[in-house]
């Protein structure tokens, strides 16, 4: 049971990496729709052109950080599941399972 609770939070450690990636590359358009609109604006120095830029290249630099970590994550976790697949089909009781889903028709059916 230990094994399964380290599995699950590798679980929720994934989704929360996948989460602040998606925030990331919200945050990365932003800043690229921000340095667009600068430099869109004829009174606008150069410098701040450029420090917006800077800013987007450094959250980019991140956001592919990020995917590298959860490729490698990513690759784990389906490696769990394919063993922990391949495990439950060695141990598989077809009949077992026929009978149980016979049962739930019965009971869906009022039978």
């Amino acid at each position: 049971m230990a094994q399964r609770r380290i599995i699950e939070s590798y679980g929720r450690d994934l989704g929360f990496t996948i989460d602040q990636l998606c925030r990331l590359i919200g945050s990365y358009k932003i800043l690229v729709d921000t340095a667009s609109s600068v430099n869109c604006i004829t009174i606008a120095n150069k410098r701040d052109i450029k420090d917006a830029l800077k800013r987007a290249q450094e959250v980019g630099c991140l956001i592919d950080e990020l995917i590298d970590v959860l490729d490698c994550s990513i690759c784990t976790w389906g490696n769990y599941m394919k063993l922990k697949t391949e495990y439950i089909n060695s141990r598989l009781d077809l009949c077992l399972i026929e009978t149980e889903v016979e049962e739930e028709i019965r009971l869906q059916s009022g039978l």
